[in-house]
């Protein structure tokens, strides 16, 4: 009953293709973390962040393929939460759709907060961010809700319409990022940086292992790479979802793997030597106000490229509020998706008549948003949970795989994970170490949100 009741049909209209949901993914991908991770992993790392990029670029592979395989089988709304109801029964779907909602929740209000923290570098934004304190002052968490009603608006005119704003967002989006990269670049790298500060490796805090295992969740080197796996919350509305949900979710993952391994090499070459000489260490780095503020931005302007600081002051404004907007649409159908499956009240089930979209999934969507924007009224606050509770919810994807590939070893795969019996098993172990490298305080918040939400 459990397998016939969460493939029914969702009552949604499937009318997004392939770029739609690609789109989806990419832009949730490419959102704030560009534009902050690079420069808190190196507050941590130093250096050797790269190499933190590349031990969880390695790590979330193995979820994503999971996902990918099961996004093909099962193209649900909010279907995050429904693999481990297929594969374990109604407990294991409730806490982990739980957690998918807890996750999708509060990367509107950060993706909000990380536009305005940009944007304060500019005089007539200047009081809506406050620089010591690394939060928003109460002008900027008004603005802040004012974006979360945007994304609510739009939202409510349905999926179509949505897509349409999104697309071309998305597309610039991508293009500033790889425009950053191939200019600063080429403009007058100091390769040097990587042996400066200390060294490539930073023995502090712990030991250079420690800091780049802290670099992980600390400095928003899994946030960054969150998102893949939105178009597939949008499951229920792909027009040839066994076709175009692996395609979506895995490509937009090579392009977030692409884009972040890049821009940590350029911020590294980037910076003033004479920068790094002043705080004498990269984890003194921290203590930059402005770098703090809005790195990419000042970066530029240092470099002498007002042009690029402009564009970067643009799209740092459009880039996480786009980002948001998919967000506040992934997390309504993870409600509506939840609601079916009978963990949350009815009531969330409620579609509009004409754009079909879930009305009080957006609604409530919206007001948790506020909930969280409230007391964590900053990137740097809210990135670190963030990124925790989405691992705990991808845990669940590889766990799922491996039982749905003995449960049901003749549903049709469009798209099958290499070697499951293996990467499947590696995908979890490495979700549950992610979550042990937060820290006692994040997993202990972590564990409070679970009890709450049993109650």
């Amino acid at each position: 009953m459990a397998y016939l009741s969460a493939t029914g049909s969702d009552g949604l209209k499937r009318e997004v293709g392939f770029f739609g949901l690609f789109f989806v993914s990419a832009g949730s991908v490419i959102g704030s973390g560009w534009l902050f991770a690079a420069f808190f992993s190196l507050s941590i790392a130093g250096p050797a962040s790269i190499i933190s990029w590349v031990l969880g670029l390695s790590m979330v592979l193995f979820i994503v393929l999971a996902q990918a395989e099961l996004a093909g089988m099962f193209p649900v709304s909010g279907s995050s939460s429904k693999f481990p109801l297929l594969a374990f029964g109604s407990f294991a779907g409730m806490s982990f759709g739980w957690f998918t909602y807890l996750q999708a929740a509060t990367v509107a209000p950060l993706e909000a907060a990380a536009a305005l923290q940009y944007a304060s570098s500019s005089s007539l934004l200047s009081g809506i961010y406050n620089g010591e304190t690394h939060s928003l002052t109460p002008k900027g968490i008004a603005i802040a809700a004012g974006c979360l009603a945007a994304f609510t608006v739009i939202n409510l005119f349905g999926i179509r319409w949505m897509a349409r704003v999104n697309n071309p967002l998305t597309t610039l989006k991508i293009a500033v990022p790889f425009l950053t990269i191939v200019v600063l670049l080429f403009h007058h790298p100091h390769w040097s940086n990587f042996t400066a500060g200390g060294g490539f490796f930073v023995n502090e805090n712990g030991g250079s292992a420690h800091t780049i295992l802290a670099a992980l969740v600390g400095g928003g080197v899994i946030f960054a790479m969150s998102g893949f796996d939105s178009a597939t919350q949008l499951g229920g509305e792909s027009s040839n979802p066994e076709k175009h949900l692996p395609r979506a979710v895995i490509g937009s993952f090579a392009l977030g793997a692409a884009v972040f391994l890049s821009v940590q090499v350029v911020f590294i070459v980037t910076l003033e030597p004479s920068t790094i000489a002043q705080y004498g260490s990269w984890t003194n780095l921290s203590a930059d106000v402005a770098l703090g503020a809005s790195p990419f931005y000042t970066l530029a302007t240092f470099a002498g490229l007002g042009w690029l600081a402009w564009v970067l002051r643009v799209d740092a404004v459009i880039s996480p509020g786009a980002t948001g907007l998919i967000y506040l649409t992934t997390t309504s159908r993870i409600a509506y998706g939840n609601a079916r499956s009978g963990y949350v009240p009815e009531f969330l089930e409620t579609r509009t008549k004409r754009a079909l979209v879930p009305l009080w999934g957006i609604l409530s969507s919206f007001l948790v948003g506020l909930i969280f924007l409230l007391p964590f009224p900053s990137w740097q606050k809210l990135a670190s949970v963030c990124a925790a509770a989405g691992v705990l919810m991808w845990s669940g994807v590889p766990l799922s795989l491996g039982a749905l590939r003995r449960a049901l070893p003749e549903h049709r795969r469009p798209f099958r994970m290499p070697y499951a019996s293996v990467t499947a098993p590696m995908g979890f172990v490495f979700a549950t170490w992610i979550v042990y490298w937060a820290g006692w305080q994040v997993y202990s918040t972590l564990i409070l949100t679970m009890v709450i939400g049993f109650a």
